[in-house]
């Protein structure tokens, strides 16, 4: 009875945070929308901006795609497969700034990579690299980042839909790898990812962070137009802001029901028996140069947080100092250690409640995440003002709830499924039912999952710079808020070690999921 009037608690404390989904429409209800939207598209800013937002969002989503399917079909039955599935949860952990930072020191003008071809007695043209007028360099940066994902939903599809048995009885039928990811993976997958693709479409299309660090400036896109445009002094301006954000929800709708539209194309054909001489035997090449490239960038992260002057062309620096790790400040990372703890504790908790229930439709938890990121912020914003909350840590926490509860659901959903069922038959016929039975077995049993939702929820909320900046009213610093203020300073010694400080923080956090379960359970490695 507990159990079940805790259970009922967390799924209304889950709808009322849910609460800016369903009113996302509100702040524009007293809008003159069409007004402002002629005076938005007659700017000379919109065309370029919408271009390159269709740019980095359509380019980012064909890339992760494409990557995902070539690595998954690639790896598939081989003894790299399971090792690289064990690799995608630390990939996801790291955050999607740092991961940004990392490219621009990269790639930018006298970055390491022109550093290196200098070096090598060529030239290379620098300006295309980064912050490109038409966003090529941030759909290839969130490709990259957001392919990690796909495979990890591919995977997830793999084990539960018996494509694997099909890819194997292939294989053994003479079939190439290529010729199989494009004949049997692609019909089969693709219309079980429309949801996972409509997620990684809303995060491009409203990515602000990345877009800051990768985007073109002059104008920038359309998310970081209309949060430029939000944060004016001017209620004009603020009007254009929130009209562009319906815009950018409006846009979200037309590419959601085309890719719905382009899955529901795709169809299992009969075979026609030939065999097509195809090799993918670039693609292992193609994934070690980007686990490489990970290495990289956090290299270059380690060497300009310890350097003093390092000077174009030289490959490292030529003077080194600790300088830089003295502008450091306790409290962003305090609020942020804090945030992301409670926020990935108290995501756990309300999911394994609302999972108890037994419903069997709750992917409605999954919304936030098909969803624009600005829109919603908007929403939650209005939605503290009705409530009269007080900017501060509390309305922050709530705010990230939102986008993390969606990341914990994807995680302890299905381990929560696959529960055992002859398990719990069991103790139910020794008489252990309701709170003894969800405690005493049902958790032990999910403690990796738990670990995994635990590594991945406090990486989501490391991660929220909207929430934090919008609903914090820029009372509440983070790692976050701190890492884009040193980008917007220009010293790369100060950007590089705040950055690194934030990809530390989201790898303790995964290195102690991994390790919880054996320190749990050491004797029992079916745990682990």
């Amino acid at each position: 009875m507990i159990l079940r009037i805790a259970s009922i608690t967390a799924l209304l404390f889950c709808l009322v945070l849910y609460l800016p989904i369903v009113s996302v429409a509100t702040p524009y209800i007293e809008l003159d929308f069409f007004r402002l939207a002629t005076e938005i598209f007659s700017a000379s800013e919109f065309t370029p901006a919408l271009i390159s937002t269709l740019v980095s969002t359509v380019g980012s989503l064909i890339i992760a795609l494409l990557l995902s399917l070539l690595f998954m079909g690639s790896l598939l039955l081989t003894p790299s497969y399971q090792r690289f599935v064990r690799q995608l949860p630390l990939l996801l952990a790291i955050p999607h700034l740092a991961f940004a930072v990392g490219f621009y020191l990269l790639l930018s003008p006298k970055g390491w990579l022109e550093r290196l071809v200098s070096a090598l007695g060529l030239s290379l043209e620098s300006s295309v690299w980064v912050q490109d007028s038409y966003g090529l360099s941030l759909a290839l940066a969130l490709g990259i980042k957001e392919s990690w994902f796909l495979c990890w939903m591919i995977w997830a599809q793999l084990q539960q839909h018996g494509v694997e048995d099909q890819f194997l009885l292939a294989r053994t039928l003479g079939y190439k790898r290529a010729q199989i990811i494009w004949a049997i993976l692609l019909p089969q997958l693709l219309p079980r990812l429309r949801w996972p693709l409509v997620a990684v479409t809303a995060y491009s299309l409203s990515s602000i962070e990345m877009a800051w660090v990768l985007g073109p400036t002059h104008p920038p896109t359309l998310a970081l137009l209309a949060w430029n445009w939000l944060l004016d002094p001017a209620i004009e301006q603020r009007q254009l802001g929130l009209a562009l954000t319906l815009i950018l929800m409006l846009l979200m709708l037309a590419l959601s029901v085309f890719i719905c539209w382009l899955a529901e194309l795709t169809k299992l054909g009969s075979p026609s028996g030939r065999r097509l001489n195809l090799s993918l035997g670039f693609s292992p090449w193609l994934l070690r140069t980007l686990l490489w490239g990970h290495l990289v960038m956090a290299g270059l992260l380690l060497l300009w947080a310890f350097t003093h002057s390092w000077f174009y062309p030289d490959l490292l620096p030529g003077r080194w100092s600790m300088r830089a790790w003295g502008t450091l400040e306790l409290m962003p990372l305090i609020n942020t250690l804090s945030l992301a703890i409670v926020a990935a504790l108290l995501a756990i908790l309300l999911v394994l409640l609302v999972l108890e229930l037994g419903f069997r439709r709750s992917n409605w938890m999954l919304l936030p995440l098909l969803l624009p990121v600005l829109p919603l912020v908007v929403g939650q914003y209005h939605l503290t003002l009705w409530l009269g909350l007080t900017p501060g840590w509390s309305a922050v926490l709530i705010a990230h709830l939102l986008w993390v509860l969606p990341y914990v659901y994807l995680v302890l959903q299905p381990a929560y499924r696959r529960l055992s069922v002859e398990q719990l038959l069991t103790a139910r016929t020794f008489g252990v039912r309701g709170t003894a039975l969800f405690l005493r077995l049902k958790l032990p049993l999910l403690t990796r999952p738990i670990c995994a939702a635990f590594a991945l929820g406090f990486s989501v909320s490391l991660a929220q710079y909207l929430p934090t900046i919008f609903i914090g009213a820029g009372r509440i610093e983070t790692l976050t808020t701190e890492t884009l203020t040193q980008f917007a300073g220009g010293d790369k010694r100060l950007l590089a070690v705040q950055t690194l400080l934030l990809l530390l923080v989201a790898l303790s956090a995964y290195i102690l999921a991994q390790r919880l379960p054996q320190l749990i359970y050491p004797n029992r490695k079916a745990m682990h």
